[in-house]
């Protein structure tokens, strides 16, 4: 019996290329516009606030990890990996929220906070709401033991992280209230009764919902116009100078300008 031919590499034969072939290369894929990013999301009239807003402010950005209770809400992922979150399931639980929130009194809800550099913008929400808010840390038992000199009882909770404010979520569940969550990519939503998905781990993003919020409760409870926006920017919400004022600072005011020439 014959031997059958090996088909290692040294049987290959080399390949012959006429004078004037080359090898074909691979062209990359063209860079997406700003442009056309614009147009993969849905038009801004669906929507609780233009889309352009929605972009600067970083809400829809993810992170690389998500979990399965998060998957629902999210858009698609980068070639980066970076997931990026639907804004139109953030408007719609934005919404939501505001609705939801508006059936209590301002007394009767809590906005905890631990996230760092987001307690200015969690006092704003309670001087333009008058809802009571707890920035930076939450001491375990403030809603469950009434020997506590800062005990307080609400009747729902409003938190920023799941995770970073899970002392006040243990509470909540101890006492029975509803608990609406701001939750990115990788936070688990557990406890969670109303999930809003943004970027949570961003201050300017956790800014925007707050922004928003505030004025959805404030119109749902009639005390804004519906065609009516809050007396504050989303920049001066935030602590950043609005364009106007920026604008106003860089070119300076004239008459101040001629009144220090006449002095």
């Amino acid at each position: 019996m014959a031997e059958r031919k090996s088909k290692g590499k040294g049987s290959r034969k080399p390949v012959q290329r006429t004078a004037g072939s080359s090898a074909k290369k691979i062209q990359p894929a063209p860079r997406a516009k700003a442009s056309d990013i614009r147009k993969e999301f849905v038009d801004s009239e669906n929507l609780i606030a233009p889309t352009a807003l929605f972009l600067s402010s970083g809400v829809h950005m993810g992170m690389k990890f998500k979990t399965k209770m998060m998957g629902k809400y999210i858009y698609k992922t980068r070639n980066d990996g970076l997931n990026v979150i639907d804004v139109q399931a953030i408007s719609d639980r934005i919404k939501l929220a505001g609705k939801m929130l508006a059936d209590y009194e301002p007394k009767d809800i809590l906005v905890v906070s631990r996230r760092e550099n987001t307690d200015k913008i969690v006092e704003k929400f309670g001087e333009l709401t008058g809802i009571i808010v707890k920035p930076k840390r939450y001491l375990p038992g403030t809603m469950t033991n009434p020997q506590y000199d800062e005990h307080y009882e609400p009747k729902i909770l409003v938190a920023s992280d799941p995770w970073q404010d899970r002392n006040a979520l243990h509470d909540s569940l101890k006492i029975g209230i509803p608990v609406i969550a701001l939750c990115g990519t990788s936070n688990t939503t557990n406890n969670v009764d109303l999930v809003i998905p943004c970027n949570n781990r961003s201050p300017k993003g956790i800014g925007f919902v707050f922004w928003l919020l505030a004025r959805e409760y404030l119109r749902n409870r009639g005390l804004l116009e519906k065609d009516k926006e809050l007396p504050v920017s989303f920049e001066e919400f935030i602590g950043e100078p609005s364009e106007a004022k920026s604008k106003s600072e860089q070119e300076g005011n004239p008459e101040e300008e001629l009144k220090t020439e006449e002095e």
